[in-house]
């Protein structure tokens, strides 16, 4: 077994020359067109979400938009649909040099913006809404509920708290009225020693009472400061987001927000190599035509009275005077004209 001898150092125009016939470029061109036109769709609607997102300023909900808010969301998509069109010609125009390097990178790096970031909003909004709907957030909002009604409404503390005020209140009235209700001292003494004793107990009891109310509404308070900080907590729980997000964000030990850039990264980055893939293969199938003499049809561009393309890259496209495969119309015409030249 020998290594293959076959010669790689050729362009890709020249090798699709000369590997391949009119018909089978035509249809592959037709095919990478289709698929590269998809691929501009989807680049667009990516980053016109975020786009229009960002320029609306509110939430993607149209039927409430204002005017201002419509003449924004035309602008952002205006915008989108410029660059991203300009991205799909730069693929499939085959430039080089230091200006289509320049604007492949501004190009790139608008699609991978808006459309890491739009992927990373979404996945923001999915882990916020599995959080919500959650039946441990569920719980935690009825708990809520529970304790605020508990704190408004009056409970038993309160009730027996009032009730020892009103005693004090009464028993302190009775001692202002002893001396009024009898007219002798020692009646006006024993009243007053009995309200005495009556407004001791009821201070007593209005202390407890005070004491017991107190206690009720630090612990109604504290029981709804925890359940409002786990409510916060809840609400957007870092175990939401998708399993491959929490391997990477394990993998790398980073937060769930880095975890996400990355996710995203690979999902974007992953089509917009796909994408430039698609519009240097349409490139190169174009210029195979025009090395051929043809036109994106299939047509012959220009021809000389001998039927060949006038092309000067057509000719440098030979090899020791022989022309390469360019179908079958040009291997007959060629042989038909050797045939005519031939020393008789």
């Amino acid at each position: 077994m020998t290594d293959s001898s076959t010669n790689t150092n050729v362009d890709r125009p020249a090798h699709l020359v000369a590997t391949k016939s009119l018909r089978d470029i035509l249809s592959d061109l037709r095919k990478a067109e289709a698929w590269l036109l998809m691929a501009a769709f989807a680049a667009f609607l990516a980053s016109a979400f975020f786009v229009v997102k960002y320029f609306v300023g509110g939430e993607m909900d149209p039927p409430n938009w204002s005017g201002e808010q419509w003449a924004n969301a035309m602008l952002g998509l205006g915008i989108t649909a410029v660059i991203t069109a300009a991205q799909a010609f730069l693929y499939a125009s085959g430039y080089k040099g230091p200006a289509a390097i320049v604007a492949t990178v501004i190009v790139v790096f608008f699609g991978l913006f808006s459309e890491v970031s739009q992927s990373m909003e979404r996945e923001d909004a999915t882990v916020r809404q599995r959080s919500e709907d959650s039946p441990v957030f569920q719980a935690t909002l009825g708990s809520i509920q529970n304790l605020s009604v508990q704190a408004a409404a009056p409970s038993g503390a309160t009730a027996q708290l009032a009730a020892a005020r009103g005693q004090l209140a009464r028993h302190e009235a009775e001692l202002t009225a002893c001396r009024a209700k009898y007219r002798t001292d020692t009646r006006v003494q024993q009243c007053e020693r009995y309200e005495h004793d009556k407004i001791a107990q009821a201070r007593g009891a209005l202390a407890a009472a005070e004491a017991t109310a107190g206690s009720s509404a630090n612990m109604v308070g504290s029981a709804l400061s925890a359940a409002i900080i786990q409510a916060k907590t809840l609400e957007y729980d870092e175990d939401k987001h998708y399993a491959m997000i929490r391997l990477l964000k394990d993998l790398f030990n980073v937060g769930g927000i880095w975890a996400s850039f990355l996710f995203s990264i690979i999902i974007i980055g992953t089509f917009e190599y796909a994408f430039h893939f698609v519009g240097s293969y349409v490139a190169d199938h174009k210029r195979a035509l025009l090395l051929m003499g043809r036109d994106t049809h299939g047509e012959l561009i220009h021809a000389n009275p001998d039927g060949l393309a006038a092309n000067s890259e057509l000719a440098e496209a030979n090899f020791n005077g022989i022309p390469r495969d360019f179908g079958n119309a040009e291997r007959d015409q060629y042989l038909n004209q050797i045939t005519r030249n031939a020393p008789t």
